[in-house]
């Protein structure tokens, strides 16, 4: 009697418990592992996860994955397919890893809007780090909670230099707000080419007017912005972009915001600048290692006191909308799915 085909092992990283419900209807075809998207304390979990890692045929990984590409293909000595959305440089990483196997790297549909007019959620937690920090909303909700009252008053953006490295699509969106919601004047600088033409084009794709963004030196935007925040992708020529000595051009009463990735900053001088209360504020949604350890600086310093800066953190979320998350990993079985058509058993 002929023994039925081994199933394909099948792994996803579940990011906040959505992926569950979308990769069901696989269950008959695949030996399907969901695992969350955290690191686990069960050692034992960890053994068993480990050891079912080495049969692994498809691996899904979560949006924005802090992983290694090297340390990713050490974990999946017979992986034939890996699914990911993710930037271009970890792809090129991945693939140089695996240029001499057969491993094939699927790149999902992003999780990002295609049309900066409509806010996605970079821009939108952008917008909301922003005003966290100029009206004092985090801050103020801690205090009165503690049985406080007013403290510092807001800063008012009207008028206000928006500062924005890189212009990505939801860099893009968060400018575009800025000028017509809050009438900020916006400054433009990016590690990639970016003249005052292709600044005037994205503009009037915005239905803006030409000279919206000025496009300026580092410098000069640094020297110059109230309110600073990230737009690029991580690529070797942006790692460390904005260093101590950056940091530094500052005004003492700027606000710096980073949704996009923490390497593109050195993050121990940023620390050393706000533990110094050398600028207003800042807020960030990326940190070097994550998941931020439960002890560490960041969050058991008092910020905000004894001159220190004030500092609004959330926990990489900047990406993720439940119904961006749905679709995601909707996106991903379908994938799997048609690998299975392919390359799966008879």
């Amino acid at each position: 009697m002929d023994l039925a085909p081994e199933k394909p092992c099948v792994f996803v990283i579940d990011n906040n418990g959505v992926a569950v419900e979308k990769f069901e209807y696989l269950r008959d075809r695949v030996d399907l592992e969901v695992i969350k998207d955290e690191k686990t304390t069960d050692i034992a979990e960890g053994v068993r996860v480990a050891s079912k890692l080495a049969f692994c045929d498809v691996f899904c990984l979560p949006p924005r994955p802090s992983v290694d590409a090297q340390d990713l293909i050490t974990c999946l000595p017979k992986v034939k397919c890996i699914l990911a959305e993710t930037s271009d440089e970890f792809n090129e990483k991945l693939a140089t890893k695996i240029q001499e196997s057969n491993v094939k790297v699927v790149k999902t549909r992003e999780v990002i809007p295609t049309d900066a007019k409509t806010p996605g959620p970079r821009a939108q937690h952008t917008w909301g780090l922003i005003l966290a920090l100029s009206r004092h909303i985090a801050r103020d909700d801690g205090v009165l909670k503690r049985g406080g009252w007013q403290g510092t008053f807001a800063m008012g953006l009207p008028g206000k230099t928006l500062g924005l490295i890189g212009l990505d699509l939801p860099g893009q969106a968060v400018a575009r707000i800025g000028v017509t919601a809050f009438a900020m004047k916006v400054k433009v600088w990016s590690t990639e080419e970016l003249t005052q033409k292709m600044a005037d084009e994205i503009a009037n794709n915005l239905d803006l007017l030409p000279g919206t963004f000025q496009v300026v030196s580092k410098g000069e935007l640094l020297r110059t912005s109230d309110v600073i925040s990230l737009h690029e992708d991580l690529s070797r020529k942006n790692v460390g972009v904005i260093g101590r000595a950056e940091l530094g051009l500052l005004k003492r009463t700027a606000l710096f915001v980073n949704i996009s990735r923490a390497m593109l900053v050195d993050e121990q001088a940023l620390f050393e600048t706000l533990e110094k209360g050398k600028i207003k504020g800042a807020a960030l949604d990326t940190f070097k290692f994550e998941p931020l350890p439960p002890v560490h600086p960041w969050r058991s310093t008092k910020w905000g006191t004894e001159g220190r800066s004030e500092v609004v953190l959330t926990p990489d979320v900047a990406y993720a909308e439940i119904d961006v998350l749905k679709q995601y990993y909707e996106d991903q079985a379908i994938a799997v799915e048609k690998w299975l058509d392919i390359h799966g058993p008879e």
